[in-house]
This record gives structure tokens, C-alpha cells and sequence, in this order.
């Protein structure tokens, strides 16, 4: 079964389990827009879950790295391949998951205590002991995943060969990080979703979320592209440097030094930056994928709030 698929039906398990006390208490006569809210809550949690697990970080990763097999060595080449092999299975992943357990379980403990107390709603709530753990004991192992990945990939970047002639395949670690960005970026999403369909947020739900999340956002677009920048630079000072040279020993107004000085004119105005105008754009583009959740959100609470006559 395709990652995807997996996601899907994770959410859909997650949100039929946690629906059960929901529909109990609409069933039992419970206000609708608390059902409602409820219920959102449910679905965003569930499909947050359900989005993490169907990541195909790992198959993406291991297609990019094989595009930059052809600028490795031979033994470097399987070298990397054992450390990126570790860098998705790793002691650091129990930790994020136990860690992401226990956090879920301490910010749920008043939920409990409410139901205990016979509080009035309380039980359309029961869901979150269930649903807020798994969510964290999901999103911080994606996490660190991530970051050894970019660990790895900015590493990566001083092995690899560099053709300052044709940089075209050093583009591969700018579209590593970009494509970890979305992933993110689309996962935050789900943030101004849930604010918008139940006319608020609590600051437990979009300040815990957006205190891990955005630097590791930062850190998992800049480290590939930094690296591979540091290796640019590297070649480009080293090859400046040969030319300088080679243009040196030349005979003075000859044919050879004029072109070993057109050739070091070409070197030095060459980019130091793996990242085309199109992955410029489309970086932009990614940072903006959040307002426009707002906005369709908005729209989306319009029709529900008419449906179920919450206006």
C-alpha cells in the first residue's frame, strides 16, 4: 500500500474512533454548534495524523540522492548511502515519539478531569486524550526525521563534485529543501483552517504547533542550500585561483592569456547559489499557501454556518 493510502486511512480510522462520543452526544440532544466544533476539531487532527504518516519524505529523499550519485566517488557514494539509511532509523526517532507522547498526554489531562467532574460538554471532548498524543507523537519524529535528512544533505554538499560550467544538477538541494518547506507549509495550513471553521483558537493550538514547526522550516530550506553554496564557493576560489595562474604564466597580449582572462571573467561572475529564479518563485509562492488557507476556510465556514443555521 502507497504512503498515501496509508495516511488516508489513518485519518479516516483516527476520526471514526474519535467521532463515537460525538455522535453520542448529538444523538442525546447536545447543542449542534458544540457538536460542530467538536467535530472540526476532530477532522483536523485526524487529517494532521493522517497528512505526517502519508509523507513520501524517505522515497523523494532517496530519488534526489540518486540524481547526485554521478557527482560522488564510488566509496563516498556508498558511504552516504549507509548514512542516509540512518538518518531515517534512528535512536532520536523513540525519543521524539516518547516525547511527543508525554506532551500530548500533559496538555490533555484537564479534558479528563472535566469528564470526571461530570462538566457540562465535556465528553464531546473525549476524542483529545486519544487524538492530541498521537498527533505529537506524529509530528515530532516527522520532524526530527527532517532535520537529520537536511543534516545529511548539507553534509552531502562538500563531497560532491562541482562543475562551475553546468550547475544544473546542484539544483537537486535547492529542490530538497523546498519540497521539506511544503511539506511544513501545507501542515501549518490546517492551523487558520480550524481558527476560521469554529470562529476561534486556543493559544494551546496554534502556538505549541508554530513554536516546533517554523524553525525547523528555516533550517530545513537554508541548511541543503547552504551547504551546497559552501562547496560553490569553494570550487569557484579554487578554480578563480588556477586561472589566475595559468593566465599569469601566459605571454603577455597573446591569444592564450586573453582567453584564460575571458574564462576567469566567466568563473567569477558564475552564481554561488544553487536556486534558479523558478525555485525563488516557488518559495514565494509556498510562504503564501497559509493566507490562502484563510481565505478558503472563510468560504467553507460560510456554507457550513448556513447549512447547519449557526448564523
Amino acid at each position: 500500500m502507497s504512503r498515501w493510502r496509508v495516511g488516508v486511512a489513518t485519518a479516516v480510522v483516527l476520526a471514526a474512533i474519535s467521532a463515537i462520543p460525538v455522535v453520542i452526544a448529538y444523538l442525546s440532544g447536545s447543542d449542534v454548534e458544540l457538536v460542530y466544533r467538536s467535530a472540526v476539531g476532530i477532522g483536523v487532527n485526524s487529517v494532521a495524523v493522517g497528512y505526517i504518516v502519508g509523507w513520501p519524505v524517505s522515497e523523494y529523499v532517496w530519488r534526489d540522492f540518486e540524481r547526485l550519485v554521478p557527482l560522488l566517488d564510488a566509496d563516498q557514494a556508498a558511504q552516504a548511502r549507509r548514512e542516509l539509511a540512518h538518518a531515517f532509523a534512528n535512536r532520536g526517532v523513540t525519543v521524539a515519539r516518547t516525547i511527543g507522547i508525554a506532551y500530548g498526554v500533559i496538555v490533555t489531562v484537564q479534558v479528563l478531569i472535566d469528564v470526571a467532574r461530570g462538566r457540562t460538554g465535556s465528553t464531546l471532548y473525549l476524542w483529545v486524550p486519544l487524538l492530541v498524543p498521537v498527533l505529537w507523537a506524529t509530528i515530532l519524529p516527522a520532524l526530527w526525521r527532517l532535520l537529520r535528512v537536511t543534516w545529511f544533505v548539507f553534509r552531502l554538499g562538500a563531497r560532491v563534485r562541482v562543475d562551475l560550467g553546468d550547475p544544473r544538477g546542484l539544483g537537486v538541494f535547492a529542490d530538497i529543501g523546498i519540497r521539506h518547506l511544503l511539506l511544513i507549509v501545507i501542515g501549518l495550513s490546517v492551523i487558520p483552517m480550524q481558527a476560521i471553521l469554529t470562529g476561534g483558537l486556543g493559544l494551546l493550538d496554534f502556538l505549541p504547533p508554530l513554536l516546533v514547526t517554523t524553525p525547523v522550516a528555516v533550517v530545513v530550506l537554508a541548511l541543503p542550500i547552504w551547504g551546497i553554496h559552501r562547496a560553490i564557493v569553494a570550487a569557484k576560489a579554487a578554480e578563480l585561483l588556477r586561472a589566475t595562474g595559468a593566465m599569469n604564466e601566459a605571454p603577455p597580449d597573446s591569444d592564450r592569456r586573453l582567453l584564460w582572462w575571458l574564462y576567469r571573467q566567466q568563473i567569477a561572475q558564475s552564481s554561488e547559489w544553487p536556486v534558479a529564479a523558478g525555485s525563488a518563485t516557488r518559495i514565494a509562492f509556498y510562504v503564501v499557501i497559509p493566507p490562502l488557507a484563510w481565505v478558503a476556510a472563510a468560504l467553507v465556514q460560510d456554507v457550513v454556518a448556513k447549512v447547519l443555521g449557526l448564523e
